[in-house]
């Protein structure tokens, strides 16, 4: 298995596990928003990614029906970029980084979800080789 699809495994099952919480730590929005609609833009830069994407994705098996379905409306979206490179951890050092997203509360509450996840978490390691201590970090 790559370590790309071992990854992406292991988000998968974090998310699962974290549903398993009962939802009781998100609380529900007063007021739903209407999502922001973005418009792409003209990029040539985009364009020749997105070209060379679609050939090694061609290359690896996947067939032009698949690509035009997953690709259908894919566009360069300059507020989306703008907002990816202004994220708070590209935005802090690291130690102030790591005293929000590690911080003891956190990491209590990741030992606590492993402990009561263990038999969940052992299954997700023996199927995918994720072990349960990266699987409870995400």
């Amino acid at each position: 298995m790559t370590s790309t699809r071992r990854a992406v495994l292991a988000g998968l099952a974090g998310l699962a596990v974290a549903g398993c919480s009962g939802g009781a730590a998100v609380a529900p929005a007063a007021r739903p928003r209407a999502a922001k609609v973005y418009r792409s833009a003209p990029n040539p830069g985009f364009n020749t990614w997105l070209a060379g994407f679609r050939g090694r994705a061609a290359a690896r098996g996947i067939s032009e029906a698949t690509l035009a379905r997953g690709l259908r409306g894919a566009g360069y979206l300059p507020e989306v970029v703008e907002k990816d490179r202004n994220q708070t951890e590209f935005k802090r050092t690291l130690e102030d980084y790591l005293a929000i997203a590690a911080s003891d509360e956190r990491v209590s509450k990741g030992r606590a979800a492993l402990a009561r996840h263990g038999a969940t978490l052992r299954a997700v390691e023996a199927r995918y080789g994720v072990p349960p201590h990266v699987v409870t970090a995400f």
